[in-house]
């Protein structure tokens, strides 16, 4: 949530850019001001994979840099939902970029490949088998059945299917398994 100071600094800079595209200045003052919520917005529509979001972060400032019509913004709230939009629209793009870069396990992946895959999700570090077993051993039985599931990729709606849950259970119980395993990751200095 931007504070009226803020809306009010940003609304000059919409302003100036309005008169000038290229007041590099004004382009600085937004960058400050939108960053972390540009790059908020793209962490979450592309699942926690950050070094994405950061490159996504990127190309939001980009496309506004590039197509937005200052003239045409009247009010900072107004240009808040734009820059929302296009952030939504710029991870739709590399989330249809990453599923065509998809590999089947039976494929397998080459040396490039192998080099350049990054987990998407904190939890995801979670491949000693050793950390794996003292990170389940505080588990019970239903939560050690959903972190399998989760492991093996299923989504929130065919792990809300498989234990009967509704479709939100099933997610808030995946959010609170993910809090667990990075809690033990911190504690494991991880």
């Amino acid at each position: 949530m931007m504070s009226p100071v803020q809306k009010s600094k940003l609304s000059e800079c919409l302003e100036q850019l309005a008169r000038d595209k290229g007041d590099q200045e004004a382009w600085r003052q937004v960058y400050g001001l939108l960053w972390t919520r540009v790059m908020s917005t793209t962490y979450r529509a592309l699942g926690g994979l950050r070094d994405r979001s950061e490159d996504a972060s990127q190309e939001v400032f980009f496309r506004l840099a590039r197509y937005t019509d200052f003239s045409r913004v009247r009010t900072a709230d107004e240009f808040l939902g734009y820059v929302s939009v296009v952030c939504n629209n710029v991870a739709a793009d590399f989330l249809k970029e990453l599923v065509n870069t998809t590999v089947s396990l039976e494929e397998g992946l080459d040396d490039e490949q192998q080099e350049s895959l990054t987990p998407a999700n904190p939890e995801q570090l979670v491949i000693s088998e050793d950390l794996l077993r003292s990170f389940e051993t505080g588990l019970n039985a239903e939560e050690r059945e959903l972190l399998k599931l989760v492991r093996d990729g299923y989504t929130d709606s065919e792990i809300a299917a498989h234990f009967g849950w509704s479709y939100g259970k099933a997610g808030i119980r995946v959010y609170r398994l993910r809090i667990k395993i990075r809690k033990h990751m911190k504690e494991k200095g991880l």
